[in-house]
């Protein structure tokens, strides 16, 4: 059995898919034929092995047509700062009425304990100490939220072609366990197993590919300027410290990777659950179609793919 892979309009993914359908039809070449219309479990993994492939392949340029649609949210230590910024302002607005029952504790006492050591906090109370690191802590989360909404879109905007290159890649010499499940389950099943749980091996491609464009976005500056804000404060106020460990390039490229899965899925099931899921396959339009709409396989389906497979590669 030789295993065909889909014609998609990249040079670079041709060059791809001939080289893996020349591997396929060498590893499947010691299985023999089939005399009967019967197929073997093994040749119908393989012929299911094809269809997925080629069903995400089909799903990777329309799930960056629209880069809109693809958004991240900032990661879990921003919530963490905005805690910070709240209970400063809290804390300092204890501090400002001495006879609160929590005056004098917590972030209040630190900050009074500290106010000696503190370069300029000489003759401050720890009342004013605190708002003015509140407001600082406060007007650089208000420039993160809204450019870094934007940067997964901007990033695939920008570098589409080089984001299909890297999802195409993995998805052709992607490993596939148990695809016939994948492939009569249900709509997005596929997605999720080639791209949504391989998210942070894929990332890792990525980055290199997108990091400068990472780089030059608003998001990303605002961000650093945050950390920045937080670490100054910190290292007046060690107590303050939430412990930001987050690698934010690192981050952006798998989350926005995730996006992407989720936006394959959708274009997955929309294809599965059309009228002929087979209307853009190139691969054996038929076998596809069987394929997806859990109809039984038989010889004549695997010859059909040995055959497409030897015009591929050759």
């Amino acid at each position: 059995l030789k295993v065909a892979l889909p014609p998609c309009r990249r040079a670079p993914r041709c060059r791809h898919l001939r080289i893996q359908g020349a591997r396929s039809s060498q590893a499947l070449g010691t299985m023999g034929c089939a005399t009967s219309a019967e197929i073997t479990p093994e040749q119908e993994q393989h012929i299911c092995k094809v269809m997925a492939k080629e069903m995400m392949l089909l799903c990777v340029d329309p799930a960056l047509d629209k880069p809109e649609r693809i958004r991240i949210p900032a990661p879990r230590e921003f919530d963490a700062l905005k805690n910070a910024a709240v209970k400063l302002r809290r804390a300092a607005t204890d501090a400002a009425a001495p006879t609160s029952p929590v005056a004098g504790g917590g972030i209040v006492a630190a900050v009074k304990s500290g106010l000696s050591t503190m370069s300029g906090a000489a003759g401050q109370g720890a009342a004013v100490v605190l708002g003015k690191l509140a407001d600082a802590f406060d007007a650089a989360i208000a420039k993160v939220e809204a450019p870094f909404s934007t940067i997964a879109t901007d990033v695939v905007a920008e570098k589409k072609e080089d984001i299909a290159d890297v999802l195409c890649t993995h998805i052709i010499v992607a490993e596939v366990s148990d695809v016939v499940t994948l492939c009569r389950g249900k709509p997005g099943e596929v997605s999720d197993f080639l791209v949504g749980q391989a998210a942070r091996s894929i990332a890792t491609q990525l980055r290199p590919r997108v990091e400068q464009a990472i780089q030059a976005h608003a998001g990303l500056k605002a961000w650093n300027a945050l950390i920045e804000s937080h670490n100054a404060a910190c290292a007046k106020l060690p107590a303050l410290n939430i412990g930001v460990k987050v690698d934010i390039k690192d981050y952006i490229c798998e989350q926005t990777v995730m996006a992407i899965g989720k936006r394959m899925a959708e274009e997955e099931a929309a294809l599965r659950t059309s009228p002929d899921p087979a209307a853009r396959a190139k691969t054996c339009p038929a076998v596809f179609r069987k394929v997806f709409r859990g109809e039984r396989l038989d010889y004549k389906d695997h010859k059909a793919v040995d055959k497409n497979v030897s015009k591929t590669a050759h």
